[in-house]
């Protein structure tokens, strides 16, 4: 269980890092919505 935990943590920094590289932070408003 707590890796799935750690594995969802994981996936949503790295969305979060793209969307800084990209600079839209409109992006991450986007995302979170739709996460599980």
């Amino acid at each position: 269980m707590h890796e799935l935990l750690v594995s969802k943590l994981i996936i949503i920094k790295i969305l979060e890092m793209l969307v800084k590289t990209s600079g839209s932070n409109k992006s991450i408003d986007n995302w979170q919505p739709g996460l599980p």
